[in-house]
């Protein structure tokens, strides 16, 4: 039984399949139309590029590949670049009718989620039998991206680890110039001081992107962010697998929009939660239902503590797309959703609780 608690509590490591756009959503005051889609393995196909991470003991690792579905419920998989050595490998998979997926690999299922538009998944590692948990993340690879479709403003969460105890999380802006180059601020973060500086990055002709960092005010110079751009270019994957910055993690960029408000985050979503609660991983795998007008409840499905949790918050959205929501301990979390609706993001970076997070939601579509 699902028990209400006073603090915001949700844990990451789920891989879902996420679409990077929504069915038309039209709100006015009576009514909500919604286009229903029917999902099945046919509607998981195709080329993508996953990101997976954890910092489960005896010590955190990233990766980063490629990953082919057949639309029939198999899949194979191929690492390109990963902290420690990672074999490919074949699964299984299925899709329901409402985009909730279950992904077999040798004998352990995890859960996960397609989004909308069947070109992002996630996938959440809840297992702790084999003391290895972890979150997934894909986007489809697509054609004709450039540098010059990564133009304006991005809000980033992102969770890290220093390869020894310290983990933390920050939410902040990446301004891209359409050229290749741009700028790097932190709002917030669990941990250090407010960090920023320049970027420079690239993308290829089917999406695959990479970027690096400079920290002004640490120094940072070797910190490369390798992973993919949805089609419509208003959401970036990236992942952090070189340990020679000492630093390995992961990041979920979605871009700011307009017009937007309460009633464009609405509906039920599938949340996919990476966290550190008392110095330990905990992954999750949940449902969040906002009304459309301030209020949401979330509440587990599964997680890797196998303690089932619930709460209630109010939330806010301005009109760029960026949200904060409010526990009933008044803690402040931080999040961005997609123009299109179909994805949100937020992370928790408050530290007082011992518990910060990432999170990342694909829209339901029933």
């Amino acid at each position: 039984m699902l028990r209400l608690i006073t603090c915001m509590f949700l844990p990451f490591a789920i891989i879902t399949a996420i679409s990077c756009s929504t069915p038309n959503i039209e709100n006015n005051n009576d009514t909500v139309e919604k286009e229903v889609i029917i999902m099945d393995n046919s509607s998981l196909n195709g080329n993508f590029t996953f990101l997976t991470f954890t910092n489960d003991k005896p010590a955190c690792w990233a990766g980063y590949g490629d990953v082919i579905f057949d639309g029939n419920g198999n899949g194979a998989y191929s690492i390109i670049s990963s902290t420690t050595h990672i074999k490919d490998s074949s699964f299984t998979y299925s899709v329901n009718k409402d985009g909730r997926a279950k992904f077999t690999f040798d004998g352990s299922d995890n859960l996960g989620m397609l989004g909308l538009k069947k070109d992002i998944f996630t996938i959440i590692d809840t297992d702790n039998s084999d003391k290895q948990i972890k979150i997934t993340v894909g986007i489809k690879k697509s054609s004709e991206i450039y540098n010059s479709d990564i133009l304006g403003d991005y809000i980033y969460v992102s969770y890290y680890n220093h390869y020894k105890p310290t983990n933390w999380c920050s939410y902040g802006t990446m301004t891209f110039d359409g050229k290749g180059g741009g700028t790097f601020q932190d709002s917030a973060t669990s941990e250090f001081d407010l960090r920023n500086g320049n970027i420079s990055y690239n993308v290829e002709t089917n999406g695959v992107f990479s970027y690096r960092l400079k920290s002004i005010n640490y120094g940072y110079t070797k910190e490369k962010r390798e992973g993919i751009v949805c089609k419509d270019k208003n959401v970036i994957i990236t992942v952090n697998t070189s340990i020679a910055d000492i630093l390995i993690g992961f990041e979920i960029t979605i871009k700011t929009s307009s017009e937007m408000n309460n009633s464009s985050l609405q509906g039920e979503y599938i949340i996919a939660s990476y966290s550190n609660l008392n110095s330990k991983p905990l992954t999750t795998y949940g449902k969040m239902i906002f009304d459309g007008k301030g209020n949401a409840t979330y509440s587990d499905i599964k997680n890797s503590n196998n303690t089932l949790q619930a709460n209630k918050f109010t939330y806010s959205v301005e009109s760029d797309g960026k949200f904060t929501m409010e526990t009933l301990s008044k803690e402040i979390i931080r999040g961005i959703i997609s123009k299109d609706t179909n994805i949100m993001t937020f992370v928790d970076t408050d530290i007082s609780d011992k518990h910060i997070s990432l999170n990342i939601g694909l829209k339901s579509n029933l």
